[in-house]
């Protein structure tokens, strides 16, 4: 079956996804700052929290809007951003 994904708001207490492993999707290296984080599931069962970063600009802008779109089949997440007008993506493999 194909993956699903979806945008998480902030984790509540009592969260469906409490244990679910969390893998940090950085490729701004220690510049990075913590945005968004997408839930992965399978058949309606979290299976993987991936945490998306951003960062600021020399001058202070953040770069929030980097990550636009993401797309799945049966074994990988696809998440398409964009640095400066150049697209880029990265596949992560769901074991």
């Amino acid at each position: 079956m194909t993956l699903q994904a979806a945008y998480l708001e902030q984790p509540t207490l009592g969260d469906e996804t409490e244990g679910v492993s969390i893998i940090d999707v950085n490729p701004f290296g220690p510049n990075g700052e913590k945005d968004r984080r997408l839930l992965i599931s399978k058949d309606a069962e979290p299976i993987l929290i991936l945490q998306l970063y951003v960062r600021a600009d020399e001058d202070g802008w953040l770069i929030s809007s980097a990550f636009s779109d993401f797309l799945l089949n049966e074994s990988h997440v696809a998440i398409t951003f964009m640095f400066l007008t150049w697209p880029h993506t990265r596949s992560e493999a769901i074991h």
